[in-house]
């Protein structure tokens, strides 16, 4: 879904799982990847240093890029950010694995909106998320029957990858969904993991 559908489906849903990860930072330094009409920043975001980034629309042009978002992640330093709103509605993957290959800071958070189970349900094949049939070492063009009831499963496997890429960890996982549990929303605090002392 691009910034032309319909925003913000179970908006209340949304924002309390913002409000809570928000808190979770002393300074949270917001970049939004999907700002479109800026509902996020009118009822949230406002109060935080922020960037927007949206190819359709932007709310604001002095705080906002009209670009591909993954063509900013991958030609700019977002270590200066620690709050990454992916409000994506179709498949974020891409997105978050070249976001798992920059610098990123020692604490941040992700907050990810995931249209996925809704193509799962229409079509048991993953030829629509090549990054999940490389991790999962399924063939692309394979039709596996009720695939969607593994969703969360392959989500959190591409989680332990995104981890494993950018050295990191997972201190808090919270998932929810709209009424057709078709759309998930998902919250994941990181932090960067401590590496081991020498001979231990």
């Amino acid at each position: 879904m691009n910034s032309n559908q319909k925003d913000h489906s179970s908006f209340n849903v949304k924002l309390k799982l913002r409000e809570h990860f928000l808190e979770k930072l002393n300074e949270p330094k917001v970049l939004d990847l999907f700002c479109g009409t800026g509902g996020m920043y009118k009822h949230l975001y406002k109060n935080y240093e922020y960037k927007g980034i949206d190819i359709d629309k932007i709310h604001d042009e002095d705080k906002c890029l009209k670009m591909d978002n993954k063509q900013f992640i991958s030609e700019n330093d977002v270590s200066g950010y620690n709050y990454f709103d992916l409000d994506a509605y179709g498949c974020p993957y891409e997105l978050m694995y070249l976001l798992a290959e920059k610098e990123l800071p020692n604490e941040f958070t992700l907050i990810v909106t995931d249209g996925s189970p809704l193509n799962l349900k229409r079509n048991s094949k993953l030829k629509n998320f090549k990054i999940i049939s490389s991790i999962e070492r399924i063939p692309k063009e394979r039709k596996i029957p009720h695939l969607y009831y593994f969703y969360e499963d392959i989500f959190l496997n591409f989680i332990s990858k995104f981890c494993e890429k950018s050295n990191t960890e997972p201190t808090e996982i919270l998932r929810s969904n709209n009424k057709g549990i078709n759309v998930y929303y998902w919250g994941i605090h990181f932090k960067r993991k401590r590496r081991g002392l020498s001979g231990t």
